[in-house]
């Protein structure tokens, strides 16, 4: 990637890292464009920074914008480099956290649901991401009422 790239993301890790994640958006917008004007927008690595930017989006409350920016992400993977793609699960399982914000609890456990069953089969169940992922599940299931679930999820991400 190219040395602005570079400098900016800098300057958003140092935003981030302060808690300026407003100030932080722009940039890493301006991040985005660059990465598509540089690899095209059929590139992993602009669906990479999309999914980036669909975090922060997530972060601020910008609910809307983030769930479009993590189905375009989604999309570009998928065509890329596959639905059976640790990055595509990564992508779908961002994008089941900001269902879990919003509340849209069906979508959110078959997007958790979908991610989990890709890292348990490309890297495998002693993964920190598949641990992350029953973390997640069972965060879901905490806010759902489902303690059972929940506690066996969060056992297996201790193991």
């Amino acid at each position: 990637m190219n040395r602005e790239v570079d400098d900016l993301n800098a300057e958003i890790s140092g935003l981030i890292g302060r808690g300026q994640f407003r100030e932080a958006t722009p940039i890493l917008e301006q991040v985005v464009e660059l990465v598509r004007k540089e690899l095209g927008e059929d590139s992993p690595q602009y669906a990479a920074s999309l999914n980036d930017l669909g975090g922060l989006y997530r972060t601020i409350g910008e609910y809307p914008e983030s769930e479009d920016v993590f189905i375009r992400a989604m999309d570009i993977l998928a065509d890329s480099i596959g639905i059976e793609h640790p990055d595509y699960a990564t992508t779908i399982n961002n994008l089941a956290g900001l269902y879990r914000l919003t509340g849209e609890y069906s979508k959110s456990e078959s997007l958790f649901a979908q991610a989990l069953d890709i890292y348990a089969r490309t890297l495998g169940k002693q993964h920190f991401l598949y641990a992350s992922g029953l973390n997640n599940l069972g965060l879901l299931y905490q806010d759902m009422q489902r303690y059972e679930e929940s506690e066996k999820l969060h056992r297996g991400a201790l193991d």
